[in-house]
């Protein structure tokens, strides 16, 4: 890592306690920020001229060219802020990123009201999470403990705690959990 992201990760564990939970709370947090993109591609594209050597850069699919879009820039800001944070999780999220790029223009271009689209699932899935941090684990949602740096987090968080689930960097993140357990006891005490 980058940068000593570490007493965020272990904020984040400790308010989220088991593994469904993080699961849900990671889909979650895909779905509001995939929301985001589009309520960023709703403005439209933001260069009328596209140059030319950007062209062939902006054909993730065949014969499917996309327009640049706030949108767009907003994944490459997630891409940055990841980056920062651990090199390997952008490597890893660029199909996402370009699924969140290319599904948000698809919508954008085709449906009657993208933006009423995007709120729509926006709200499903902040409520979905909201249920489950109110009523399953009984806690506040990070933002309303006042850590408002989390939004901008929030997509790095979940991707890395997938890695982690999956096998990523295992002795860190055992340190991790035990850190979370020590700050439990203190908390029973």
């Amino acid at each position: 890592m980058l940068v000593n992201f570490r007493p965020v990760l272990v904020e984040y564990l400790e308010s989220h306690p088991n593994v469904w939970v993080q699961f849900h709370h990671g889909l979650m947090i895909g779905v509001m920020n995939w929301c985001i993109t589009g309520f960023y591609t709703c403005f439209g594209p933001i260069l009328t001229n596209t140059p030319a050597w950007l062209e062939p850069l902006l054909e993730f699919i065949p014969g499917y060219k996309i327009e640049i879009t706030l949108g767009a820039v907003a994944v490459f800001v997630y891409n940055i802020v990841s980056f920062v944070i651990d090199p390997l999780v952008v490597l890893l999220s660029l199909p996402l990123s370009f699924f969140y790029v290319n599904s948000t223009w698809m919508i954008y271009a085709s449906v009657e009201n993208p933006m009423a689209f995007f709120i729509k699932y926006f709200c499903i899935a902040a409520i979905s999470n909201l249920l489950v941090h109110f009523f399953v684990i009984k806690n506040k949602t990070l933002v309303m403990q006042g850590r408002l740096y989390i939004p901008f987090v929030q997509h790095t968080i979940a991707l890395l705690h997938l890695m982690f689930e999956l096998g990523y960097r295992p002795i860190y993140y055992q340190e991790i959990k035990e850190e979370v357990e020590e700050l439990a006891e203190k908390k029973k005490k």
